[in-house]
């Protein structure tokens, strides 16, 4: 009796456990009620050989459900529904169903000509990125669709990027299952067109989708992309200002946190090539009796070097290449490491990226200079070409032909404004 049992609830979780993976969910972010030069569309295609159901479920501007139903598409057809002519009103969208091989679409076709389509989003996120074109010269406004579809009001800070930096910052209050609707303009009223490249929006939970759109002042042409789950954002961005260091007679005791010399490569000690690795047509050339910086520079001056590693303690085998101590073995490609305790690699990275990363961890630092084109002396302190010096507290900026400076931004202001 034990043993039915126990089969009994097996069988019992299974079908639980089958249930829950077979339930998928679509969002659709923006719906254009009270727009009465729009017209709106779901298409699902059902990639099956047998009829398939979802439910379609809608929300007005104030996240109150005013439609829901079940639809049926065939086997290998397509189902199409007007999206507004179930309710007028309807703003967002959600679409259940457990068969996999439906895919749906969400079409707009404007009274000016315009069509535009995106499939319909899967994956709600907390940090979501808005990304602009700017190849062609039709795009003539740029906005945005920000849907909360969680069961939760989320206040969501958007952040116009640039340039490589937050260039402005906005926050709005999205209620559950609503959106947020605007042009550039509207949030960001002090910055032009071409200045937005994207918009990333930021909430504390996994709620949010939405679209990127965008087209001619005519609506003739359309331009709307899906927005991307974006990871690893901290909200902070780095601020350019070209031939700058410190101020000569600048008084930075107690402000310098560290140098990073040779910012364009990155070390990897006691490291070579993985013995197995397939380097033909990888081998550039060896070079005899070097130091490590020289090497450097010969890779800097080679646009086809990607790494070299350097004996610095023995020779090394690598057959067929033998190579012998302080020598360095230049390579283009991709490195494949392998462990060696007479050598060490050196791989060309950007530098910029590289100092931005530092600072960007390290909660005390505010900004940096980096030696782009040549060393940099603020007695007492040195700087070689291709090094960064790293700093706390406010900047006295001074004019630098070799140099520039990049103030670390949070959310749009300086750092040391936090």
């Amino acid at each position: 009796m034990k043993k039915v049992l126990i089969a009994l609830l097996f069988v019992v979780a299974g079908t639980f456990v089958s249930g829950n993976a077979l339930a998928f969910t679509a969002y659709i972010p923006h719906i254009t009620a009270g727009e009465n030069n729009w017209t709106d569309y779901l298409q699902a295609n059902n990639n099956t050989s047998f009829s398939a159901n979802f439910t379609l479920t809608l929300y007005n501007g104030g996240g109150i459900q005013i439609y829901s139903n079940v639809f049926s598409a065939g086997g290998l057809s397509r189902s199409q529904i007007q999206l507004k002519a179930l309710h007028p009103d309807a703003e967002t969208g959600v679409i259940t169903y457990t068969e996999s091989g439906l895919i749906f679409r969400v079409s707009y076709n404007n009274i000016g000509g315009g069509i535009a389509e995106f499939k319909a989003i899967d994956t709600l996120g907390s940090n979501i990125g808005l990304y602009f074109s700017d190849f062609t010269s039709f795009v003539q406004w740029k906005g945005a669709a920000i849907a909360n579809m969680g069961s939760a009001p989320a206040v969501v800070t958007l952040h116009a990027f640039g340039g490589g930096a937050i260039l402005g910052t906005h926050t709005v209050a999205i209620a559950p299952k609503t959106k947020a609707v605007g042009v550039h303009s509207a949030w960001f009223s002090s910055l032009n067109l071409s200045q937005v490249e994207s918009i990333i929006a930021v909430t504390d939970s996994s709620s949010l989708c939405g679209i990127a759109i965008g087209g001619d002042i005519a609506q003739t042409r359309l331009l709307f992309t899906l927005a991307t789950p974006v990871s690893n954002f901290t909200g902070v961005a780095f601020r350019l200002i070209p031939n700058c260091a410190l101020y000569y007679g600048a008084d930075y005791a107690g402000m310098l946190l560290y140098v990073e010399g040779n910012c364009d490569f990155a070390t990897y000690p006691n490291c070579a090539l993985y013995q197995e690795a397939d380097y033909a047509g990888m081998l550039l050339y060896v070079m005899h009796n070097m130091t490590a910086d020289a090497c450097k520079q010969i890779c800097r001056n080679d646009a086809e070097c990607a790494f070299f590693y350097h004996n610095a303690r023995g020779g090394l085998s690598l057959p067929p290449l033998t190579t012998e101590l302080n020598d360095c073995a230049f390579f283009r490609g991709t490195l494949w490491a392998g462990t060696s305790g007479h050598s060490d690699t050196y791989v060309k990275r950007d530098p910029v990226a590289a100092a931005e990363k530092r600072c960007a961890d390290d909660s005390e630092c505010t900004f940096f200079y980096y030696n782009a084109r040549g060393p940099l002396s603020l007695t007492p302190l040195y700087t070689d070409q291709y090094a960064a010096a790293f700093f706390r507290g406010t900047l006295w900026a001074g004019t630098s032909g070799h140099s520039d400076t990049y103030v670390k931004t949070i959310d749009g202001a300086d750092a040391w404004n936090q």
